[in-house]
């Protein structure tokens, strides 16, 4: 499915990017890309994201740290510890379900997740996110508890030729508002295996 290679196992693979578009309007072409009939969108301007992330990777592998640019951006994470980056966690998350997600950095030892955006956005856009509740979650099944989350961004001119600067926002979570993404993810693992099902079923 999309640039994702999951077991053929017999089991649903699904992750937050997906999940997020299962809703009334776009769930039928989540399930048209599950099936092959449509490919993912992409664009130069999110190959431009993939590869800075791959830049921001070899940085952290080098320092342990946070990516450079960053670190001189929100110089009060700058000697905060990455202890995990770009690495896949997946889980059983319901029965016959599995969860996959890879968060950008995660400092283990701070309960920090860091989430990276290459971006034309400001940075407060991205503080009600779930995407980082989910990876929450994900590391609270491997009791692995997150108590903030910083979104740091790299700001691009819309035609991405061009980084403008940099930004972050910040915000505290508890283990509470990490256990309540749980029915998030419920209500759209519904409705994703409820369009598979019809589709299998010639129904859409």
């Amino acid at each position: 499915m999309g640039l994702y290679t999951y077991p053929n196992d017999g089991r649903i693979h699904t992750r937050y990017s997906e999940l997020v578009r299962c809703t009334s309007g776009q769930i039928e072409r989540v399930v048209a890309e599950r099936f092959g009939d449509i490919q993912p969108f992409s664009s130069p301007h999110t190959e431009i994201g993939s590869l800075r992330h791959e830049m921001y990777a070899q940085d952290i592998e080098n320092t342990g740290l946070l990516p450079n640019c960053f670190r001189k951006a929100a110089p009060q994470y700058a000697n905060v510890k990455i202890e995990q980056f770009e690495q896949e966690m997946k889980a059983e998350i319901f029965k016959g379900v599995v969860l996959h997600s890879t968060p950008d950095a995660v400092s283990t030892s701070s309960g920090i997740i860091f989430d990276f955006k290459v971006t034309t956005q400001e940075a407060k856009k991205y503080a009600a996110s779930k995407q980082v509740l989910v990876y929450a979650y994900q590391l609270l099944l491997r009791k692995i508890e997150i108590k903030e989350v910083v979104f740091l961004i790299e700001r691009w001119n819309s035609e991405k030729t061009e980084i403008l600067g940099y930004d972050s926002v910040s915000k505290e979570i508890s283990r509470e508002n990490v256990l309540e993404v749980r029915d998030w993810l419920k209500s759209r693992t519904e409705i994703l295996l409820s369009a598979i099902e019809a589709r299998k079923n010639g129904q859409i």
